[in-house]
């Protein structure tokens, strides 16, 4: 039976942090009420009692910021929508925000899952990049979130101004110490308009340049590995059995839904996004309009170079099998070439086509032979 997962976009925040290009806002209660109305009359739109979905994920922003009656209003209206049979449910949440009531919010909806954002344990690095939290309030919001139950992430963001090996260090080892399950390692992006961009373009503020940032991730990497996470997609980390299963349906070209502002969905092959602009999103719906703005239904070719991009990204790679059987196509056939170049730096067998595990740092360089 094919199932889905489903994304849904809460984009308010109670401050923007200094680093954020995302789509979120502060909003009000009157906002917040305008939103999630909109979200209800999507999932009307997206209903379709044949599609079962078994992971769901609330990003954002901030899903958090909402009050534990929003929270679990909402739950239910996704519920009257689709026929949810949920193996993970996962929720992105502010380590500020966590508290007990919320945790029982979360549990009575059926969260299984909490994604953190850490990004750093460092409270000179914290309040440098905007976020609202301390290392305390991280750790003890991690403590409570473990003591109830729940599967843990943590995002580590690599790049910061002032970061070191230490820091990292120190990360890695508090998250496993506390009982964090995964770990979340990416780049900051500096995004042009934002804060910090802005402090950096100025010189009142430094990051640490390109190869540096390199090696701060082969050391969260190494760190990360021997403390028992280990590294089944690029950029994320995780102990045995604790992997992100909504995200694993993205890099292996499952079908998923997106509802909210900025979120994207495929199914069948066609490719849709809901406009970036929250209030745009909001005002299609409110006058019955569909808030799809693009479609692109995907051609084979595009469908192959989605599944090799992606699956390249994964510790497991590229399932030889399942290539032949959705494109009915020969993998080592249709990419002999690139076979044959990057050799020394993929596992090739019988079943799949990776990349070594030494090679990670030169991924996109990889990638790109194939595309």
């Amino acid at each position: 039976m094919q199932t889905y997962g489903l994304y849904l976009h809460i984009p308010f925040c109670k401050s923007r942090c200094a680093y954020c290009d995302f789509v979120s806002c502060v909003g009000d209660a009157a906002q917040q009420s305008r939103y999630l109305d909109a979200v209800e009359r999507e999932a009307a739109l997206r209903a379709d009692p044949s599609r079962v979905v078994d992971t769901m994920y609330w990003g954002g922003g901030t899903p958090s910021v909402l009050s534990e009656p929003r929270i679990v209003a909402l739950a239910d209206a996704i519920g009257r929508h689709f026929a949810l049979r949920l193996r993970e449910f996962t929720v992105e949440t502010n380590p500020s925000d966590v508290r007990a009531s919320l945790l029982d919010a979360y549990r009575r909806i059926g969260v299984t899952r909490i994604s953190l954002g850490v990004q750093s344990l460092d409270d000179t690095i914290l309040r440098e990049i905007g976020r609202r939290h301390t290392a305390d309030q991280a750790c003890e919001a991690i403590r409570m979130c473990v003591a109830r139950g729940f599967d843990v992430s943590a995002d580590l963001m690599l790049g910061l101004p002032g970061q070191t090996f230490a820091d990292i260090e120190r990360f890695v080892d508090t998250a496993r110490r506390l009982g964090v399950g995964h770990v979340s390692a990416y780049q900051l992006k500096l995004e042009s308009g934002t804060p910090l961009a802005e402090r950096v373009r100025a010189g009142a503020t430094q990051v640490p340049d390109d190869d540096a940032c390199a090696d701060l991730y082969e050391s969260a990497s190494r760190r990360l590995e021997a403390s028992g996470y280990a590294c089944y997609e690029i950029s994320n980390f995780a102990q045995a059995g604790k992997e992100s299963l909504h995200n694993l349906k993205y890099w292996r070209c499952d079908p998923y839904i997106g509802i909210g502002a900025a979120a994207h969905g495929l199914i069948d092959d066609v490719r849709w996004c809901n406009p970036d602009d929250i209030w745009t999103y909001v005002d299609a719906l409110e006058r019955g309009d569909d808030p799809r703005r693009v479609e692109q239904t995907l051609s084979k070719e595009d469908r192959m170079q989605e599944r090799v991009m992606l699956g390249l990204r994964t510790a497991q790679g590229v399932d030889l099998e399942r290539f032949r059987r959705d494109f009915d196509c020969d993998f080592r056939t249709r990419y002999a070439a690139a076979l044959d170049k990057m050799r020394r730096y993929l596992v090739a067998d019988e079943t799949r086509v990776a990349i070594r595990a030494p090679y990670r740092n030169v991924m996109n360089a990889i990638v790109l032979e194939f595309l």
